[in-house]
């Protein structure tokens, strides 16, 4: 089992238009626990790029 302790989204700017670019990173931390109940930490950064379009319907 995964249990999430936190997590972050950053983004390059506060707002955006239809077309824009969209740059920033999500990161995330959390304790996974084994079949036998032994915890792991895990801790994860990615960093991504997309365009904002209208959406659909």
């Amino acid at each position: 089992m995964n249990f999430p302790l936190w997590q972050k989204l950053v983004l390059d700017k506060a707002g955006y238009s239809i077309r824009d670019f969209l740059y920033g990173y999500i990161s995330f931390g959390s304790v996974f626990y084994n079949k036998y109940g032994c915890p792991s930490g895990n801790k994860d950064l990615g960093f991504f790029r997309t365009v904002v379009k209208k959406r659909d319907g």
